[in-house]
């Protein structure tokens, strides 16, 4: 109901109308009392979505969709077990929100699975970014001291905003 009536009163981007078949999916999976899976339900947006409108396919928005949706649902959960494991082992437990712990979890899901998307559609990416991005994490599960927590977390963040066009872009 309520992600049908989103998608049709919005403009139907692909990664709208993937979510609105997983929601559905998984909805109806549940109705019937079937095992809910996030990535048979990203299989069946797929596969719906392509056989409608075979172009998709090679649209860009459409593959990095399905690649971001796909990374935070296998990679998720391992990245926010280790980053959850950095934050106690640097006694860290009361002064991290575990909300920063799945925001970076969620995003170095999403930025290593769609590499191979970005690599192949604009030809380079922004080595820049990833090296932020890795310095980030690697201050991030070495920090002793809250300020070292929060220069990880704006390290991290400027990583992610770099732009492909970087002139240190390969």
């Amino acid at each position: 109901g309520l992600a049908t009536a989103l998608v049709a009163t919005c403009i139907a981007t692909a990664s709208a109308v993937r979510a609105c078949i997983m929601a559905v999916v998984y909805l109806a999976g549940t109705a019937i009392g079937r095992p809910r899976s996030s990535l048979a339900g990203l299989g069946i947006a797929a596969v719906v979505m392509t056989a409608v409108s075979p172009s998709s396919a090679a649209d860009v928005g459409f593959q990095l969709s399905l690649a971001a949706t796909a990374g935070l649902i296998a990679f998720g959960p391992w990245f926010e077990h280790g980053l959850s494991g950095a934050v106690r082992s640097n006694r860290f437990t009361g002064w991290v929100p575990h909300g920063c712990v799945q925001a970076g979890a969620i995003t170095l899901s999403a930025t290593l699975a769609t590499l191979p998307v970005t690599w192949v559609a604009f030809g380079r990416m922004s080595v820049v970014g990833l090296i932020l991005l890795a310095a980030g994490l690697l201050i991030f599960a070495q920090a002793r001291t809250l300020p070292m927590f929060y220069a990880s977390s704006v390290v991290t963040a400027l990583g992610q905003s770099l732009a492909l066009g970087t002139p240190f872009a390969v």
